[in-house]
């Protein structure tokens, strides 16, 4: 293919030219209105540093913005990080003007606004992403900053006028997130000018100095924590939009007087789209081998500096250096189907606002993206040039739902609805046939990812990202939380029908330790469908109520098949589960495929894109009930060999061929009604069954009386140890209890009303409500400690162990000497069987903190993890001489002396309890009065918690123990029948 050669049209180097001469130092415009500084205003205890005063003011016509702020740094951390002024510009298209720069302490100010001060640097904050902005930052450093200072930062903004005829439009906002004194927004503009102002807040309207000033203006009195997952079109805050565009035709019609001035018919154009489509007879195929090369060939990357934040590179420059950013992919499509004779155009769409842009005044602001249409048999096909690897046919391209998008044409004269038809043909199936030696063998998981449509591109560029070989090992990772030992057993299988827009991948990974032996002859074998848990991740089921909407992932179509490949006994009969909302849809079914065959079917299938505030207790408290009772695997099976040992690392496993499925291949446009209706609609076998397997689904076990207490043995003795081991009661941000202790310093902006929040979840078992909190938090204060060794907490107590370790490890390369880290990495270390890491972590711990008991405490329960019984009780004993009733030390002597089998273990839960009367404590403290044959004290410790904890299934399993063993028969058997409501644990 010939190359055409590149034009010196765009000089990359011109926004760092320009800097000097757009920057300057000088007075505020004389329009501006003074504002007084609220010097009483206070902030929260917890709060690092507020704003004072925070005022815009815009003169649209003069195309300026002047911005005031006046911010108190309250601690030594906001210091640190606050005491450093930084302002952005585009040098290319804006010039900046610093008024003033002042500290403020005592009513004094000291000016620090001198040109000596500025530097001027570009910094690419987005690079990563792969757009250069070309923005320059002016960094002023102040000295002698101390807590109780105030910063005043004055500047002003003017851009200036990119193209003829181009109007004024821009959002403004109408609160303010963080806590403040004082805020205000003005518009000022001539009596008489033509623009529109929306907004849902009326403002204060008078003259000054022959211009018409409106103003908004408000106090914030504390800092508001944006919910998460909230829909990217919903505004956390109210907003206002002024523009002086009169409709959308206007808009369009501007927009494309300036892009038609760049040449889209050329010589060379004409020539590159005759060599990529000369091989094709109709314009659809046409069409299709320039879209494809325009998405493939030609790699993204932004140039949004100066003109290029609204006029592409001319389409015969982008194709020369193969580069170009959605504009300029757009337009070059455009171009090169033009050539051939196919009608398109480029459509500006938002990718947050979308279907939203529809209620918004007409202007450029509602728009950060560009695509294509084009037209064949006069029907409209959207294609986003950005994405590559796409698969499907022309007509079956997925594309985001835009919503809302504005051709650029001289015939435009409102919006277009963006069509998206194939987006919900896009579903995602995961299958596990998991082989189970019955003998003290290697055991294996066959795995098979189908995605189809919009799911199958984004797997497409995950698998070519990562590779094969990593992906499979990622898979045998996640496993690790069920099967410590899992282990690869090499790279997954491709396959990728690219037209249909289908991939499968297939892969194994080996195990040996699998399940819990409950008694001899009879393991507990538990699984979870981790991916359905995964496409669901971030939906809460704790929150009770909400201010704003609640996002869900729309169109979802999900289902995980699990099967057990094991010899069965016992008579069972299929089970069927269903939930149908208005927001989701979702199925689980139980079902005999063959003797030695159990299937498991986990489908989900979203049906809106959000939740409003007012309905969302009701989907909540339908999606923690889906969760509740919908999404578990737990077996009980027969087992007669010894002991599984662990797979070692380096042995070599023979792999065998993944389990053929006799699943459909059908066409893809076929797929969103076989899919919806097989996985949805289709029969679950009712038969009897006549099998050695005994399963329980969102059930108890069951069967004969003797056997049944044995298994409640097993249940309540063995949960006991694992909580002990793994469930520390200790406060990891609760210094109270050693006065000595040294403090930690929470980050600036860490919200510590959350983090008691998470707190108080961590006490009381929400584990789900903790983690739905942390997650958020961490998203954007990565660096928040107490954060991460709270979130450490949840995993470790969920058997998220190999997560656990990966933050903590992430979280160590920065906060090396924070002791606390390094006592919750030894706690996963240990779940995971990793004991040498374990005791190298626990030791580190205490040799950064030796004064604190928590640590050592930690290595005594590693010492029981490893059966290490003895020196577990010394070590547990040496701490008692020196903190007799520390919470830790209390914890590593009940367990250690439980483990041991001594009574006097009851008494140390007991004092534990009352030290501090956690859920956790109260059931340690019952099971050990149950395990030492103390029934009758269990009724008055335990039934408190049936108000207070209904849906905690081991309250009731306790109690249920309890009445059977005084003879209380009625209260047993309605505590059995509660159990019977509840979802194993």
């Amino acid at each position: 293919m010939e190359a055409i050669q590149p034009s010196n049209s765009f000089n990359p180097f011109a926004s760092t030219d320009k800097a000097q001469a757009s920057f300057q130092i000088g007075p505020a415009p004389a329009w501006v209105t003074s504002r007084t500084i609220p010097w009483r205003t206070t902030g929260k205890p917890e709060d690092h540093a507020f704003v004072l005063l925070s005022d815009c003011q815009r003169a649209p016509l003069e195309a300026i913005r002047y911005e005031r702020e006046v911010r108190r740094l309250v601690t030594k951390d906001a210091v640190q990080r606050l005491s450093q002024v930084e302002l952005q510009w585009d040098p290319e298209t804006e010039i900046l003007t610093l008024h003033e720069v002042a500290l403020w302490r005592e009513g004094a100010s000291r000016s620090f606004c001198e040109r000596s001060r500025v530097l001027l640097r570009q910094r690419e904050g987005n690079l990563e992403s792969q757009i250069l902005n070309g923005r320059m930052s002016a960094i002023l450093l102040l000295d002698d900053v101390r807590p109780g200072d105030s910063i005043e930062v004055v500047h002003s903004i003017q851009t200036v006028q990119r193209h003829p005829g181009e109007r004024f439009d821009f959002f403004f906002l109408l609160d303010r997130s963080m806590l403040t004194g004082s805020w205000s927004f003005s518009v000022h503009l001539p009596e008489g000018a033509t623009c529109q102002i929306q907004a849902p807040i009326s403002p204060q309207v008078h003259a000054s100095g022959g211009q018409l000033v409106r103003e908004w203006s408000g106090s914030q009195p504390e800092t508001r924590e944006p919910e998460p997952l909230t829909p990217p079109w919903h505004s956390p805050l109210p907003f206002g939009h002024c523009s002086a565009y009169q409709n959308w035709g206007e808009v369009a019609g501007f927009l494309w007087r300036i892009w038609s001035t760049l040449a889209t018919d050329t010589p060379e154009l004409r020539s590159l789209a005759q060599q990529i489509s000369s091989a094709h007879a109709t314009s659809e195929a046409k069409a299709q081998a320039l879209v494809r090369w325009v998405q493939d060939d030609v790699r993204y990357l932004g140039l949004e500096m100066g003109l290029g934040g609204t006029l592409p590179a001319a389409p015969t420059e982008v194709a020369s250096r193969r580069y170009g950013d959605c504009k300029d992919k757009s337009l070059l499509l455009v171009a090169l189907l033009g050539c051939v004779g196919i009608p398109a155009a480029p459509v500006l769409v938002h990718t947050a606002l979308r279907h939203q842009t529809e209620s918004l005044l007409p202007g450029l602001s509602g728009f950060d993206h560009a695509i294509a249409v084009l037209w064949l048999d006069g029907s409209p096909i959207f294609i986003d040039t950005t994405l590559s690897n796409q698969g499907g046919g022309l007509r079956d391209r997925c594309l985001p739902q835009y919503g809302k998008g504005l051709t650029l044409s001289e015939e435009t004269t409102g919006l277009t609805d963006i069509l998206t038809p194939i987006l919900d043909r896009s579903s995602l199936s995961y299958t596990e046939d998991i082989h189970l030696h019955a003998r003290a063998g290697i055991s294996q998981v066959d795995w098979r990812v189908e995605a189809v449509g919009w799911e199958a591109d984004m797997l497409r560029v995950r698998i070519q990202s990562v590779g094969p070989d990593a992906f499979a090992k990622v898979e045998a990772q996640d496993a690790q939380e069920l099967l410590p030992d899992a282990q690869s057993l090499g790279p997954c299988r491709v396959k990728d029908q690219l037209h249909e827009n289908r991939i499968i991948l297939t892969g194994s990974f080996a195990f040996s330790d699998w399940g819990m032996q409950i008694q001899k002859g009879l393991r507990s074998f538990r699984w979870l469908p981790l991916r359905i848990r995964t496409f669901l991740s971030g939906a809460p089921i704790s929150v009770q109520s909400r201010n704003a909407p609640l996002y869900l992932r729309h169109p979802g179509l999900f289902r995980q098949r699990i099967r057990i490949h094991y010899s069965a006994h016992l008579h069972r009969q299929g089970i069927r589960q269903s939930s149908d909302t208005k927001w989701f849809r979702a199925l689980t079914t139980v079902s005999r495929i063959s003797s030695d065959v159990v299937q498991f079917d986990f489908a989900y299938q979203s049906l809106r894109s959000e939740v409003s505030a007012a309905n969302y207790p009701e989907y909540a408290e339908a999606f923690r009930k889906f969760v509740d009772s919908q999404l578990g695997v737990q077996l009980v099976l027969s087992y007669s060999a010894a002991e599984p040992a662990p797979l070692r690392g380096g042995h070599t496993h023979k792999v065998a061929q993944p389990t053929s499925t006799s699943d459909p291949q059908p066409d893809l446009d076929l797929l969103a009604g076989t899919n919806a209706a097989s996985w949805f609609d289709g029969p679950v076998p009712r038969a009897a069954w006549s099998t050695r397997l005994r399963l329980a689904i969102c059930a108890p076990f069951s069967g004969p009386a003797s056997l049944r207490r044995k298994l409640y043995l097993a249940i309540i003795a063995i949960p006991l140890l694992n909580g002990l081991l793994n469930h520390p009661n200790s406060k990891p941000n609760d210094h109270s209890a050693d006065p000595n202790r040294r403090q930690t310093p929470v980050a600036p902006t860490a919200p510590s009303a959350l983090l008691q929040t998470a707190q108080l979840d961590l006490e009381s078992g929400n584990l789900t409500h903790a983690e739905n909190i942390l997650r958020p938090l961490l998203e954007t204060r990565s660096d928040d400690t107490v954060a991460v060794r709270m979130l450490m907490e949840v995993l470790v107590r969920t058997q998220r162990r190999s997560e656990a370790v990966a933050i903590g490890e992430r979280a160590l390369a920065t906060h090396a000497q924070d002791a606390f880290l390094w006592d919750q990495l030894s706690l996963a270390y240990g779940g995971l069987k990793l004991f040498d890491k374990a005791h190298a972590a626990a030791t580190k711990a205490i040799e950064l903190d030796p004064s604190d008991p928590r640590h050592a405490s930690s290595l005594v329960l590693l010492l029981i993890n490893q059966s290490l019984i003895n020196e577990a009780l010394r070590k547990a004993r040496e701490l008692e001489t020196a903190f007799p009733e520390h919470p830790r030390v209390l914890n590593a002597l009940a367990a250690s002396t439980f483990a041991a089998g001594e009574p006097a273990s009851v008494e140390f839960f007991r004092r534990l309890q009352k030290k501090e009367p956690t859920l956790q404590n109260t059931l340690n403290l019952a099971i050990a009065l149950l395990h030492f044959g103390k029934p009758d004290e269990l009724p008055p410790l335990i039934e408190p918690l049936r108000q207070s904890h209904p849906r905690v299934r081991q309250v009731w399993e306790l109690l249920e123990s309890a009445y059977r063993q005084l003879g209380q028969r009625e209260k047993q058997i309605e505590a059995s029948a509660r159990i019977l409501e509840l979802p194993p644990q």
